[in-house]
């Protein structure tokens, strides 16, 4: 390719999407009280309370 990396302008980056991800569970925790609580639950956190 002829990049030469210690070039700040010629350094090769990129991103690759994997198609089953890398296997963690992402976890939602939500610190709230009264309705807000209730809200979080309702819309998916795994833990939700104050």
């Amino acid at each position: 390719m002829g990049v030469d990396p210690r070039n700040a302008n010629q350094q090769v980056r990129g991103v690759a999407l994997l198609p089953y991800g890398l296997g963690k569970k992402v976890r939602v925790l939500v610190f709230a009280q009264g309705e807000a609580e209730r809200i979080a639950e309702t819309a998916g956190a795994d833990f939700a309370g104050g």
